[in-house]
Formats: structure tokens, sequence, C-alpha cells
């Protein structure tokens, strides 16, 4: 199992509470007690409910290997609308005209490093969906590749 810093942190002072509480003495983290509880709960709630849903097993290196039981596939990201998604196709394709027009020619890591500099106040554009748009601007000769360099684009129109 994978575990977040704070929810290593948590369980540690968790054992520091335990015992302290047992010993009856009188800690800088007693003041604090009502907050880590509060937090462990939902740790612990968190832990139980992931030991529940695993198969057991004998040998802890199956583990990694065993698919957690009641967890369908879950869409990675929403429906997005036919019109928002043609939206930021045009989008997409404008900035990278602008960019191009200006610069001329650019390498292609920075041509995307800079799309989504330009975009990232409307959405955050994946690479892939750059590069699409980059193909279709080749295929309408806005844009071209080097001759020498093929991750070189120079601005054409």
């Amino acid at each position: 199992m994978n575990f977040s810093m704070f929810m290593m942190m948590m369980m540690m002072l968790f054992v520091t509470l335990w015992r302290t509480r047992n010993d009856n003495t009188n800690t800088a983290l007693s003041q604090y007690t009502p907050y880590f509880y509060s937090t462990l709960f939902f740790v612990h709630f968190f832990l139980v409910s992931l030991v529940s849903m695993k198969e057991v097993s004998s040998n802890p290196t199956d583990y990694a290997d065993t698919p957690m039981k009641g967890l369908e596939a879950v869409p990675s990201r929403s429906t997005i609308p036919a019109a928002v998604e043609e939206d930021r196709r045009h989008l997409v394709e404008s900035s990278i005209v602008r960019i191009m027009k200006s610069r001329k020619s650019l390498l292609h890591h920075d041509l995307i490093a800079e799309v989504t500099r330009q975009l990232s106040s409307r959405f955050n554009p994946t690479p892939g969906a750059i590069k699409k748009r980059v193909e279709s601007l080749i295929e309408r000769d806005y844009l071209a590749r080097d001759a020498n360099d093929t991750k070189l684009y120079n601005y054409l129109a």
C-alpha cells in the first residue's frame, strides 16, 4: 500500500498519543488531541475500507497484483460537450498561429509550452491535442516541418 507522508505522520502521532494517554502524562501533544483524533478517524476509515476491499492472501507480495473489489472503472474525464471541444480546437489553433506568426520558427516542445502557457487561463490543453492541431495546420499549409530537423516548425502563411 502507498501512504502519503501526512497519513504516516498522523499514524505516528496516534501511537504517541495512545502511549501518553495510557501513561497519564501531560505532553505538548495533548493540546492537539482533538484535531489528531478527528484526522485519525478519517485515516482509520480510509485504511479499513482499503483493507476490506482487498482479497486476503498469505503472501504479502500478492497484494500489489490483486485488484480491489467493489471499484468499477471510473471515467477519467467528464463528457465535454461537442461545442466546447470545437471552441477549444479553434482556441488552440489560433494560439499556435499567433505564436508561430511572431516567432517564424519554433521547436515542438517550445511550441507546446508556449501554447499551454497562453491557454492556461482558459483551460489546460493536453500535448496530444496541441499536436493534433499542429498536424491540422501542417495539412492546411499554415505550418511546415523543417527539412533538416523534424522537431522544428516553420510558419508559412
